[in-house]
């Protein structure tokens, strides 16, 4: 008999501090991940060797990851303080003192550093990745720094 573990989100949000703008990062072994705001999430399964994540957009087919593949799942908690949601993998996200930088940017983008609770902080308008955004006035915390489509979280 197969046992089937469903994991709510209320129970989720129970068990870990997660707050409207988090997500359920699924980071492989591979080093790939994918993101899953806990928004949109509406159930998880684990069977057969599977897990299923349901979500609430109404699509019936969830997304779905093999268990031995996986190397580890982040709830918006990050060991060492830095994780990064990089659609591709063309950037490179990396802190140098009190400043953040990105290399990789084939084009310019607008760039956008934001505390954990959703306030702009920093933006840079048409950024190139360099120079370093420069950080040192902000206070010690956990800030994102949003490239496009690419999120690389740090901490101050």
């Amino acid at each position: 008999m197969r046992k089937i573990l469903v994991l709510s989100v209320p129970l989720l949000m129970s068990l870990s501090p997660v707050s409207a703008q988090d997500y359920l990062v699924v980071e492989e072994k591979s080093g790939d991940k994918t993101a899953v705001s806990v928004e949109e999430i509406r159930k998880i399964t684990f069977d057969g060797g599977l897990m299923s994540v349901y979500r609430n957009n109404g699509e019936e087919q969830p997304a779905q990851f093999e268990l031995d593949r996986i190397g580890r799942l982040l709830f918006g908690i990050v060991e060492g303080g830095v994780d990064e949601i990089n659609p591709g993998g063309e950037l490179v996200f990396y802190t140098a003192g009190d400043a953040v930088g990105v290399k990789g940017l084939e084009h310019p983008a607008d760039a956008y550093v934001v505390n954990m609770g959703g306030q702009v902080c920093r933006v840079v308008k048409g950024w190139e990745g360099s120079p370093e955004i420069d950080v040192s006035s902000l206070p010690t915390g956990v800030y994102v720094l949003v490239v496009g489509k690419a999120a690389f979280k740090f901490t101050k």
